[in-house]
């Protein structure tokens, strides 16, 4: 079924004949089809890690759910209410690259130093109240 549908998403490069893939002389569409496939799955896995690595989400140990930590629901709404969605520069790399690699332009939660004062205090008192409990 996924092999069927991942064909009809890849119609137009299968009807115009492009289908070797970089690291085999085999050109059949069945090897391109499943080399697409599984390069879309290790896209999905990355996505996945990169998500988890911020470490404002956690997956279900299923991989049926997505949802944002408890911890960092403050730091998620912040970054949702101040980072546009629409895509910029996608038909500009280098343009892409100097807005992606500016520093003063990703506005983090933590980059106001009430909040993070704030942030560390709540941390502490956390910390504090597991080590009485502990004792």
């Amino acid at each position: 079924m996924y092999a069927q549908r991942s064909r009809k998403n890849l119609s137009g490069t299968i009807d115009s004949g492009k289908t070797q893939t970089r690291e085999s002389k085999d050109n059949s569409l069945d090897k391109f089809v499943r080399t697409k496939v599984s390069n879309l799955r290790d896209y999905t896995d990355a996505c996945y890690r990169y998500l988890r690595a911020t470490g404002m989400v956690e997956i279900s140990q299923r991989g049926n759910s997505l949802s944002i930590m408890y911890e960092k629901k403050q730091e998620v709404e912040f970054f949702l209410d101040h980072v546009d969605r629409k895509p910029i520069f996608v038909d500009d790399e280098a343009k892409y690259k100097d807005y992606l690699f500016n520093a003063s332009l990703s506005i983090l939660y933590s980059d106001d130093r009430e909040r993070l004062l704030t942030q560390v205090s709540e941390f502490m008192e956390t910390s504090l109240d597991f080590t009485q409990i502990m004792t």
